[in-house]
């Protein structure tokens, strides 16, 4: 430890502390500049095209798929992106790069991503239809892109609840 981190730690509390290493351990960080980032915003417009896709393959008006309720809206669109990205993107692929073999790549990802994602799946297969549970494989890469890239979860919380956000909007919430 070196003189500078002992004497800023000197008038933080035990429990700002433990927030603190809490915070770096789920890769938690401000990312300046964020909004201009080109692979944050071609994510953001991959989702919108996709939407689109969607859409047009439905043949009826969005919010076909279910009734709307908000709550259920809200807890999909924001509690369970929140909590899933902490999860998968934040504390095991935080966990999967403190090893030097979860920083290597295979065809340009991580191995951590690829690790992360196939987990990932695999909770969706515990809920969800074998081919909805492997659709989730693009936007978890994505995720996991965005992670490795700014080296913060906040991006991959972000993009997780727009992607969530159009979809739910389209299928319904029932």
């Amino acid at each position: 430890m070196t003189i500078f981190k002992w004497l800023d730690g000197l008038g933080r509390s035990r429990h700002n502390r433990r927030v603190d290493y809490l915070a770096e351990a789920l890769g938690w960080r401000r990312v300046p500049g964020l909004w201009r980032r080109g692979d944050f915003l071609l994510a953001a417009v991959a989702g919108v095209v996709v939407w689109g896709a969607l859409w047009v393959g439905m043949g009826e008006s969005p919010g076909r798929g279910g009734g709307w309720e908000p709550w259920s809206y809200l807890h999909l669109v924001a509690v369970t992106p929140l909590l899933e990205e902490l999860a998968f993107r934040g504390a095991l692929t935080g966990w999967v790069r403190g090893h030097s073999w979860g920083r290597s790549r295979v065809v340009g990802i991580s191995r951590a991503n690829l690790l992360v994602t196939a987990l990932f799946v695999a909770g969706h297969l515990l809920y969800h239809p074998p081919l909805w549970a492997v659709s989730v494989v693009f936007p978890s890469l994505v995720f996991g892109h965005l992670r490795d890239r700014t080296h913060s979860v906040i991006p991959a919380i972000l993009m997780h609840m727009w992607y969530n956000a159009g979809y739910f909007a389209l299928v319904g919430v029932g």
